[in-house]
């Protein structure tokens, strides 16, 4: 593998990287994921009960829409999880 060198500006300056300061494999947003996936979830049941209620189609189609989100929220979590275990 070749060696290189990353010069990068910074507010003091130039600085310069090693190849072991620039790369990093490990991905640690297990978290966000979790608290995304469940602030949405909170989030689509209080929109499809408040169009239930008040009688709001528009309300219930963004409810819908909102699931749809979860869902990408939930396979991109399990494709993060995947490639870090074929690594």
């Amino acid at each position: 593998m070749d060696e290189y060198i990353l010069i990068f500006r910074h507010e003091d300056g130039l600085k310069v990287a090693s190849p072991e300061q620039t790369h990093n494999h490990n991905i640690t947003s297990g978290n966000a994921f979790k608290t995304g996936i469940i602030i949405n979830i909170i989030f689509v049941i209080a929109e499809a009960l408040s169009g239930y209620f008040s009688n709001s189609m528009a309300l219930i189609a963004d409810a819908g829409h909102n699931l749809s989100d979860v869902l990408a929220l939930v396979f991109s979590w399990i494709a993060v999880i995947l490639s870090q275990s074929l690594a």
